[in-house]
């Protein structure tokens, strides 16, 4: 459909969908909703274990180094390791055929971690109240 003619085609749909029943469209969204969120529970778990198998990917390693680096992921270094079997996924054993002097891989800058804050005390437990409506011992 040309450009031009797009706005004049949603027109005509929107006066299609509100010459129709509020009733009926209010079911159908809600039947399409019921869908929606059938399938999301149906597959977060799958996409939970996807995520927790690959989040140790050469590619995932890729991106947050260049995050932290503050540059573009490098994605093509990574195929052509594949291409060129060098191990793709441990980029460190073969980081002496990528260009690193010492043999080892550049190293990302990592923060510092802090000592985590003492845990409050527990609340101490109140006497009961006495008929007198004072607190403690008699």
């Amino acid at each position: 459909m040309p450009r031009q003619e797009l706005d004049d085609a949603v027109d005509e749909l929107v006066e299609k969908l509100v010459a129709k029943f509020p009733e009926k469209t209010r079911y159908t969204r809600q039947q399409l909703n019921f869908w929606r969120d059938l399938s999301w529970s149906l597959t977060i778990g799958h996409g939970r274990e996807w995520l927790a198998i690959h989040n140790t990917s050469p590619e995932t390693r890729e991106g947050v180094r260049a995050f932290l680096e503050k540059r573009p992921p490098d994605y093509a270094k990574i195929r052509q390791r594949w291409a060129d079997d060098r191990a793709p996924e441990w980029p460190e054993s073969s980081a002496a055929a990528d260009g690193a002097e010492d043999g080892r891989a550049p190293r990302t800058p990592r923060t510092r971690r802090t000592r985590r804050a003492p845990r409050p005390k527990a609340p101490t437990r109140k006497a009961p109240r006495r008929r007198n409506g004072r607190r403690g011992k008699r």
